[in-house]
């Protein structure tokens, strides 16, 4: 499954996509549902709930 990343030198701070996206660790998971919403967020080590949650989305 092809998918986009992304990387801030500024992620941690305030303003950065630690508050946009609402997570506290690296790695993490956010997926984009096609409305560009943000459909859930994962904790990387549980990855494994990445196939529930496309499977909800399809």
């Amino acid at each position: 499954m092809p998918w986009l990343q992304a990387i801030s030198a500024e992620a941690f701070k305030e303003h950065g996509l630690r508050r946009s996206f609402g997570f506290d660790y690296i790695p993490h998971l956010v997926v984009i549902g096609k409305d560009g919403r943000i459909a859930a967020n994962l904790n990387f080590y549980k990855k494994e709930q990445l196939q529930q949650v496309l499977k909800k989305l399809n």
